[in-house]
């Protein structure tokens, strides 16, 4: 048994013999029982929202219920052939013929001294895009389980946002009513961004929130002189900028009204 595997199984069953009810998640890529029987073993998935299917596995008279999100697996998809095309350019020009760190360790392998792709480790990511396994001892159904999971990570996402992304901290003020007036700012520019990125799923934008932002951050307003009258210049709208335009409820600005 792996070491992580065994701090696992300790510290669950102390939560059940306390009378506890858990769900967690498991790391697929270092827990053996998890790679080697739970993602292998077939099954029909559950369609629980547009981002999520779920099926369940029972091992050991433990639960554990594979969550899908067919978008993110596009993704890992992706960015996973990305890095193989990238390696295998350095693998020709010899760059990684020193040490063999990062992705080059996990996707690389030396056979008869060279360095060369390890297809059997790619095959083996692949099968984990998209997914992440929960255990739980609950009586939730699994579609409940991955409902409760994906709240607690909204949560979690949703903290680590404010304090890193929304520089909640550090706050530089000293008396409470500034400081009460930093975090209300912080949290209300949370609360917009959520709102506009539901928003963009409604109208079938998948891609990410702060794409969408720095899309719109470009489009810039100059004001103008021509023959004594002033004008507005927009620049044009690029990316998805006319899609957050759309997603807000705001018509998008004529790109040279004149000012009165």
């Amino acid at each position: 048994m792996l070491i992580g595997e065994w701090y696992q199984k300790r510290n669950l069953s102390l939560i059940e013999k306390e009378g506890y009810e858990y769900i967690v998640g498991v790391k697929m890529r270092k827990l053996k029982k998890v790679k080697d029987f739970v993602l292998s073993t077939p099954g029909r998935y559950k369609d629980v929202e547009d981002n999520l299917k779920v099926k369940e596995i029972r091992l050991n008279n433990k639960r554990y219920i594979i969550c899908y999100n067919p978008y993110q697996a596009e993704k890992d998809r992706k960015d996973r052939e990305e890095i193989i095309k990238n390696l295998q350019k350095k693998i020709k020009t010899g760059s990684l013929s020193k040490v063999l760190t990062g992705d080059a360790k996990r996707f690389c392998k030396i056979e008869t001294g060279k360095i060369i792709l390890n297809r059997k480790k790619i095959q083996k990511e692949a099968s984990c895009d998209g997914k992440y396994v929960l255990q739980t001892n609950t009586t939730l159904s699994s579609e409940e389980v991955a409902r409760a999971y994906k709240r607690l990570w909204m949560i979690e996402r949703a903290f680590r946002d404010i304090k890193n992304i929304f520089k909640i901290r550090p706050i530089f003020h000293w008396t409470p009513s500034k400081v009460r007036g930093h975090i209300f700012i912080s949290l209300l520019v949370f609360l917009l961004t959520v709102f506009l990125q539901r928003r963009f799923f409604e109208i079938g934008v998948k891609e990410n929130v702060w794409k969408v932002i720095r899309d719109v951050s470009r489009v810039k307003a100059i004001k103008l002189y021509v023959r004594g009258k002033a004008y507005l210049a927009r620049t044009e709208l690029q990316g998805l900028a006319h899609k957050a335009f759309r997603a807000a409820g705001v018509q998008i600005p004529p790109p040279l009204p004149e000012l009165s």
